[in-house]
């Protein structure tokens, strides 16, 4: 059921302070958005990003901020609902990642599960995810050769798992060997290996 008008504004209060913490890199602010229980979870969009607990979601993002320049969380068609003390996001959006020097954005997809404790929602909950290559548009920043995660046009199937594990660091590094982007994914190199 749709959540009503306060609920909605809190839920999304807590969802803004969740991305700007993340842009501004402030792990406290952060981690302070999830509920402090031992089976939060969290799912990111490589095949190896399932972390349960806060140190967990934590070591996440720190992972995320190391091998990035900057990255930004950007979501927009929000749909809220709510039961009670618990509700539920649905998202469309992406992220803005600069690493290396290069720039781009890769669409991405949200869902987070909250619940009301003392005033404040928490999220319980939490899953980014990258829509199937084969439906999404992908874009690249105008000022970088860097093509973004999926590469609009590119026969891949079969290939996201690979794709989505490999570091964005030996992502950039494979882009940089081959130009302004390769004609097909190639997957990781030998010696490449998710962190």
């Amino acid at each position: 059921m749709k959540a009503d008008a306060g609920t909605e504004a809190a839920v999304i209060k807590t969802m803004n302070r969740m991305v700007d913490s993340y842009k501004v890199r402030d792990m406290e602010a952060l981690v302070a958005c999830f509920a402090p229980d031992s089976d939060v979870v969290m799912y990111g969009t490589g095949a190896d990003e399932k972390r349960v607990g806060l140190e967990e979601i934590r070591f996440q993002a720190q992972r995320d901020w190391d091998q990035t320049d900057s990255i930004l969380m950007v979501f927009n068609e929000t749909s809220v609902s709510a039961a009670g003390p618990v509700a539920w996001v649905a998202s469309d959006g992406g992220f803005q990642i600069r690493a290396g020097g290069q720039e781009f954005t890769a669409p991405a997809r949200l869902s987070l599960v909250l619940e009301e404790r003392n005033g404040d929602w928490l999220v319980v909950h939490a899953h980014f995810s990258v829509p199937p290559l084969a439906r999404r548009k992908a874009t690249r920043s105008p000022h970088s050769a860097l093509p973004a995660v999926g590469r609009p046009g590119v026969n891949c199937a079969g290939s996201a798992a690979a794709q989505l594990l490999t570091p964005v660091s030996a992502r950039i590094r494979i882009w940089r060997e081959e130009g302004k982007g390769p004609r097909r994914w190639r997957g990781p190199r030998r010696g490449d290996s998710a962190r």
